[in-house]
């Protein structure tokens, strides 16, 4: 509405539309130069970056507590990575151990950035 009151219309058109999609990605775009792709949370943000730095191999939850020096809670851990899953930059596997295999264990939990 905006650009086609700029251009002295009381009709929005393609271009106006045009334009104010360009805007918009422009702004996004610059906040992504910014700020990188962080979340926006600390404790989401700084497993996102502990991942990434181990690879492929990930980190259990064990991983993620000994991170923290175990000054952070399952559950802010639990709702951290939650949040990084459902922006799609993280995934959880389900891996057995060859202690695993070999006792009948139960498979560890491993988070991995993708």
């Amino acid at each position: 509405m905006i650009y086609a009151l700029l251009d002295g219309t009381n009709q929005i058109d393609l271009p106006h539309l045009e334009a104010a999609l360009s805007v918009w990605e422009f702004c996004e775009a610059s906040a992504k130069h910014i700020f990188g792709d962080l979340i926006g949370e600390p404790l989401a943000d700084e497993i996102l970056r502990s991942l990434r730095g181990v690879g492929p191999e990930g980190m259990t939850r064990t991983d993620l507590h000994r991170l923290f020096n175990r000054h952070q809670t399952s559950a802010s851990i639990g709702a951290a990575l939650g949040i990084l899953m459902a922006a799609g930059m993280v995934r959880r596997e389900q891996r057995t151990r060859n202690r695993s295999m070999e006792t009948g264990g139960r498979p560890v939990e491993v988070w991995v950035a993708t």
